[in-house]
């Protein structure tokens, strides 16, 4: 009897500290999982670096000229955050033209970056313009003159300063432009209606300015 009771007082006094026990100790209370508000991928917003999260754009363009011509579509690939290279197609006098394009990028905030770029094109090419004797125009009716060079394909590098603006949710915007000079300006055909007009340098440098509006993802 004296035994019976003795162990149904430890089994009372058992139950009774059992609570205090698992309160003092955390480790018998399981921890409760974090919630998960950003998903598997982390967040543009808390990284603030779409330059880096972002490597990729697809790009429309319109210009007065350059590695595109005056219009066209481009995809760029950044390894880095701060060098970009890609490709692209457009139109330009004479016909299609082909760009590879890179260019240094120094980005000055999350949304903003700058850049230095030198890309290269191809493609057929025509240009036209007026030309007038160093003695002037005697015959008004028929002065200046017009001439037009065209290449069957010529050779383009382009000097390309550019600003880029960056929304983190992925749409871009960039300005740009530069100067451009054809590399086999001699391979140009000149034709006039008076042979003192050709051969002649014209139309193998120019100037330009451009806007592309794209997403980066």
């Amino acid at each position: 009897m004296r035994r019976r009771a003795l162990r149904s007082g430890v089994l009372v006094l058992a139950a009774a500290l059992a609570p205090a026990v698992a309160r003092a100790d955390p480790a018998l209370v399981p921890p409760l999982p974090a919630p998960t508000l950003l998903g598997d991928k982390t967040s543009d917003a808390v990284t603030g670096d779409t330059w880096t999260t972002r490597p990729r754009a697809f790009s429309l363009s319109g210009a007065s000229g350059g590695p595109l011509g005056y219009g066209g579509a481009s995809f760029e690939y950044a390894p880095r955050r701060w060098l970009v290279l890609g490709g692209g197609a457009g139109v330009q006098p004479g016909g299609a033209t082909f760009a590879f394009t890179w260019r240094l990028r120094w980005p000055i905030s999350r949304n903003v970056a700058i850049g230095m770029g030198v890309p290269i094109s191809a493609g057929p090419y025509e240009w036209a313009g007026w030309y007038v004797p160093p003695e002037g125009c005697v015959d008004l009716a028929n002065c200046p003159f017009r001439v037009t060079r065209t290449w069957t394909m010529a050779a383009w590098v382009h000097f390309e300063p550019s600003i880029e603006f960056r929304i983190p949710s992925g749409p871009t915007l960039r300005v740009y432009g530069g100067r451009s000079q054809i590399l086999n300006g001699p391979q140009g055909v000149c034709a006039s209606a008076v042979s003192a007009a050709c051969p002649t340098r014209q139309g193998e440098t120019q100037t330009y300015a451009g806007i592309t509006l794209g997403y980066a993802f």
